[in-house]
């Protein structure tokens, strides 16, 4: 019997949006919108005009981070601690597609004995479709 075993986690997040556009924020309910943007300033498009000229628009960029940790030690319990490290950039090319690129770096340790410690570092890249 290890009685009831207590586990902490926790993050923070920051990000910024290098286009001015910003979150929107459901004052009824006192959280963040469904939609993650209330509008893209100018969404993402690129033609040629009459004269051959690339007339573009930006869409919506964002700089991101969070740190997040997890302790899993309890008692006789002994899954580790683990902190994560994410950096990344989110591009928003309209309201309902949006491309991002993560940077991970994750630092797990105080195991059980016989187990590995040891950090990843990680990239990876994701497309999102909303309707």
């Amino acid at each position: 019997n290890i009685g009831t075993p207590n586990f902490s986690a926790g993050y923070v997040q920051v990000s910024y949006f290098l286009t001015g556009e910003s979150r929107t924020y459901d004052k009824r309910m006192g959280r963040l919108g469904s939609e993650y943007i209330a509008k893209a300033n100018t969404p993402f498009w690129l033609v040629r005009d009459d004269n051959g000229a690339f007339n573009w628009g930006l869409g919506a960029w964002e700089v991101a981070a969070r740190y997040s940790t997890i302790n899993l030690n309890n008692g006789p319990i002994r899954g580790g601690i683990m902190d994560n490290l994410e950096m990344g950039v989110n591009w928003h090319l309209n309201n309902n597609l949006r491309v991002q690129f993560m940077y991970i770096h994750t630092d797990r340790y105080s195991l059980a004995p016989n187990q590995n410690s040891g950090w990843l570092n990680g990239f990876g890249m994701r497309t999102q479709f909303t309707f």
